[in-house]
């Protein structure tokens, strides 16, 4: 019981690393060409991710998905940054499908960016300034 009260402790008082939920992973050095965005690499830490991800429901909210906004915490998650002119963007790719299947698959996910073209809003991309603390952008994938 103490170890737990130390724990949190330390995590309240901003002494322990931030830990990313199971289903998100965060992809370092993800090609631009594979984004589609100009810029140089830049590797988000946990605490970025889940900056973005505390907004992420209101967000999605504010843009008349709703569906989307329910979802997205069980979907799994792919997270990389790039530094442009403006600053620091954090791009996060949402899955719905299941990948925690064969061990290769659970590899392939945690080791490269994953594009998937067509599968309507199965798959999402959503772009967060991380220096202006501000969501840009919304793609859903196509449709199903």
């Amino acid at each position: 019981m103490l170890r737990v009260i130390v724990a949190l402790a330390a995590l309240l008082l901003g002494c322990a690393e931030p830990v990313l939920p199971e289903r998100a992973v965060i992809i370092v050095d993800v090609p631009r060409a594979r984004l589609g965005l100009p810029g140089a690499s830049w590797t988000p830490s946990p605490a970025d991710v889940l900056a973005l991800e505390r907004g992420l429901e209101a967000y999605l909210t504010s843009r008349g998905e709703l569906g989307l906004a329910g979802r997205w915490p069980r979907d799994w998650r792919q997270y990389t940054g790039i530094e442009t002119e403006g600053g620091s963007r954090l791009v996060i790719g949402s899955f719905a499908c299941r990948l925690d299947g064969p061990p290769e698959l659970q590899r392939a996910f945690r080791e490269h960016w994953i594009s998937v073209n067509d599968g309507g809003d199965c798959f999402f991309t959503v772009h967060w300034d991380a220096t202006r603390e501000t969501f840009t952008a919304l793609t859903k994938n196509g449709d199903a």
